[in-house]
């Protein structure tokens, strides 16, 4: 797989859990979009393993990698506020176990 093939479908996950991709210059990945209401942050990362080195084709092949932290939930929430996090977080595992399912990786060209 291509890497802009992994992009697309990290983009139509993170869609497809109600969240929004952010594509940041500084990230390797696009990712989900921070907001003030976000109780969830999310991590996606690419690791080369630089074991698969091919150097006749000068290409390694990369693992995409997720994770997520619950970030902010204080003072003396509403019950609305309650419903809304617990439901942003379970759509967050959600998208959590399905690219972690996925085991996407693909290949870099030097």
């Amino acid at each position: 797989m291509k890497k802009r093939e992994a992009e697309n479908k990290i983009r139509e996950i993170i869609r497809k859990h109600g969240f929004e991709v952010e594509t940041d210059m500084r990230n390797a990945l696009p990712g989900v979009k921070r907001t003030d209401a976000a109780v969830i942050s999310f991590i996606i990362q690419e690791h080369p393993d630089f074991g698969s080195f091919r150097p006749e084709e000068k290409t390694v092949t990369a693992n995409v990698e997720i994770s997520a932290s619950i970030c902010r939930m204080g003072g003396s929430p509403t019950a609305e506020e309650l419903l809304e996090a617990a439901d942003q977080i379970r759509r967050g595992a959600e998208l959590v176990a399905d690219l972690q399912s996925m085991n996407l990786s693909y290949t870099i060209e030097f």
